[in-house]
């Protein structure tokens, strides 16, 4: 993996995505010329917990097909990308050997603070756990949420990820909205910022927590948004709470990865809240 990261680096100007791959634990023919009296037995014992050489492929198959996206300095299993959220330097640290992307997420407020919103989330609180998450990532991509009230329009956007990235020395900032961000996302990607986008419920300014995508302008309107949002310039989307259905479709016809949390299995990666996977929220 720090092989990987460092020819990612080295070839970031060349337009060449570098990516590590673990097929898993495959049932293949290795091994079978070992002679020894335990050899046959033991293969047959394993078998049933190896994966077919086909599924074995996939997630070859899957990079080599799925061409543009975007991601490079990223390690795959199972043809999915890995993510949680991090809010310490010793979760970091544990949760970093296992995924794909490190998120210092807004939800830090309700996890942590007993928040109502995060809407009560600071800038200086962001980075401040980011600093200590920071410490505790090592290989995989950091990604940190800019809070509410702090990219009210370009200039500030723009001054407040500077300030993130500078102080946190994450790899990438995230913002929750549609057509509205168009404008600051693409002032970032013209500053060199790299822009994951968050579609979905919108935690920062939603007033209701229902499932988006059932009704059809909202099909429509989630739709135009990712690809509005990838016309932009964003490397990645987040899709929270989509319907299955719009989620698939918006995952299809998107050349750069969607992460779920809440929408379906058919997004590219997944995202939880290191709290819920622990059972400790």
């Amino acid at each position: 993996m720090l092989f990987t990261r460092y020819l990612a680096i080295k070839l970031s100007t060349e337009n060449i995505s570098v990516n590590a791959i673990h097929p898993g634990g495959v049932n293949t023919s290795l091994g079978s010329q070992n002679k020894a009296w335990y050899s046959k037995p033991l293969r047959l014992i394993l078998r049933p917990f190896f994966r077919s050489p086909l599924k074995g492929a996939e997630s070859i198959i899957y990079l080599a097909t799925k061409q543009d996206d975007g991601v490079t300095r990223e390690f795959f299993v199972e043809s999915k990308i890995h993510k949680s959220t991090a809010y310490s330097k010793n979760i970091a640290s544990i949760i970093d050997k296992h995924c794909d992307l490190v998120l210092v997420g807004d939800s830090l407020g309700s996890v942590l603070y007993n928040y109502k919103s995060t809407k009560e989330v600071t800038l200086d609180t962001m980075i401040n756990h980011s600093k200590s998450v920071r410490i505790g990532v090592k290989k995989s991509l950091m990604v940190v949420d800019m809070p509410y009230n702090t990219y009210r329009n370009s200039n500030e956007a723009l001054k407040n990820a500077r300030l993130v990235m500078k102080k946190t020395k994450c790899d990438a900032v995230k913002f929750e909205g549609g057509k509205k961000i168009i404008p600051i996302v693409k002032s970032l990607v013209k500053n060199k910022i790299p822009v994951m986008g968050h579609l979905g419920i919108l935690p920062q300014t939603e007033k209701k927590f229902v499932f988006k995508g059932k009704k059809q302008d909202e099909i429509s309107k989630l739709l135009k948004d990712a690809k509005l949002l990838e016309a932009a310039g964003i490397f990645s989307v987040v899709l929270e709470c989509v319907e299955t259905k719009l989620a698939k479709k918006i995952t299809e016809q998107l050349k750069i990865p969607t992460i779920g949390i809440g929408s379906s299995a058919y997004c590219d990666g997944q995202v939880l809240v290191i709290d819920d996977l622990l059972g400790i929220s």
